[in-house]
């Protein structure tokens, strides 16, 4: 079952993508369907997880999830632009 609601969400993903959707928005909206299916199905690191709001408790999630993945890319452009500044 869960295959099946991983591909579903990706042929989404393809779908909108070649429709010429904002493809940040769409990869963010997938993942949050992806990350609600986890919560639900009770994924390992998720069932510990009971809060009073699930709506708040989703964009709280999410919001650290992406401030996490956010800080290392931001590095990590940094670090590419001050190697290729240095080397000109």
């Amino acid at each position: 079952m869960a295959i099946a609601f991983t591909l579903s969400v990706l042929v989404f993903l393809g779908w909108s993508i070649k429709k010429d959707f904002n493809a940040p928005i769409v990869l963010a909206l997938c993942g949050a369907a992806l990350f609600a299916y986890a919560h639900f199905t009770g994924v390992a690191g998720m069932v510990e997880l009971k809060p009073d709001n699930l709506g708040l408790f989703f964009f709280e999630k999410l919001n650290a999830i992406f401030q996490n993945r956010l800080a290392g890319l931001g590095l990590l452009i940094m670090s590419a632009g001050g190697f290729s500044a240095y080397m000109t």
